[in-house]
C-alpha cells in the first residue's frame, strides 16, 4: 500500500519535457539567459540561467523566506492581513551558475530607473522653453544627433573611478580594495541625483 502511494506521488509530480529553442539575454550585469522549461504537465516555467555568481546565498535566502512565510501564516493577526514573504526557486548547479525562477508580470527596479535616466536625459538635451536653439534642431536623420542615454552602470562609474584616484586607489580592478566610505559617498550622490518618489510614480 505504502509503495502504491509512494508511487502515485511520484506520478503526480511534474518534470522537465523539454527546452524550448529560443534564449533571450538580459541586458545587466552577467547578461543572464532567459530559457523556459516546458514541463510534462504541459505548463511552461520560466527561468533565468546566471554564470559567474554563487547562488548558494540566494537559495538560503529563498529557504529563509519560506521558513518566514511559514510563521507569519501560523500567527493569527499576521494571517489575517494575509502577510507572507513569497519565495521563488533558485537552483545552484555549480559554484558559480545556476537557475533562478523568473517571476513573469513585474518589473524590475533596474528597469525603472533606466527609463527614468533615459527620459532625464532627453529632457536634458532639449532647448529651455521660450529659447530658440540658433543650431540646426536635431532630427533622426543626422547621425549622432540624439543624445546618448548613459548606461546605469557608466554612471556609477564615472563617479567611483574619480573617487577611487582621489583616495590614492590606482588598482580599480579589484573591488575587494574598493574603501566602503568611498562606495557609501558615491551610492548617496546617485541617490540625491535620483528622485525620491521615482518607485511610486511607477506603481500609482
Amino acid at each position: 500500500g505504502s509503495h502504491d502511494t509512494l508511487g502515485a506521488n511520484l506520478t503526480a509530480i511534474s518534470h522537465v519535457h523539454r527546452f524550448e529553442g529560443s534564449v533571450d539575454i538580459l541586458q545587466s550585469k552577467t547578461k543572464p539567459k532567459k530559457l523556459a522549461i516546458i514541463a510534462s504537465d504541459g505548463r511552461r516555467y520560466n527561468y533565468l540561467l546566471k554564470g559567474r555568481e554563487d547562488l548558494h546565498l540566494d537559495e538560503r535566502v529563498m529557504q529563509f523566506l519560506s521558513i518566514t512565510s511559514d510563521l507569519l501564516q501560523s500567527h493569527k493577526p499576521s494571517r489575517s492581513r494575509q502577510l507572507c514573504a513569497r519565495p521563488y526557486a533558485v537552483v545552484p548547479l555549480a559554484d558559480r551558475a545556476g537557475l533562478i525562477r523568473f517571476v513573469d508580470g513585474t518589473a524590475p527596479l533596474f528597469g525603472l530607473y533606466r527609463a527614468w535616466a533615459k527620459r532625464k536625459t532627453f529632457r536634458d538635451a532639449q532647448p529651455p522653453l521660450g529659447k530658440s536653439s540658433t543650431s540646426t534642431p536635431p532630427t533622426t536623420t543626422q547621425p549622432g544627433a540624439n543624445p546618448v542615454v548613459c548606461r546605469p552602470v557608466d554612471h556609477f562609474f564615472s563617479k567611483l573611478l574619480p573617487a577611487l584616484r582621489e583616495n590614492g586607489i590606482t588598482n580599480v580592478s579589484s573591488r575587494t580594495d574598493w574603501p566602503v566610505e568611498v562606495l557609501t559617498k558615491v551610492i548617496r550622490e546617485l541617490m540625491q541625483e535620483t528622485p525620491s518618489d521615482l518607485l511610486a510614480r511607477e506603481l500609482w
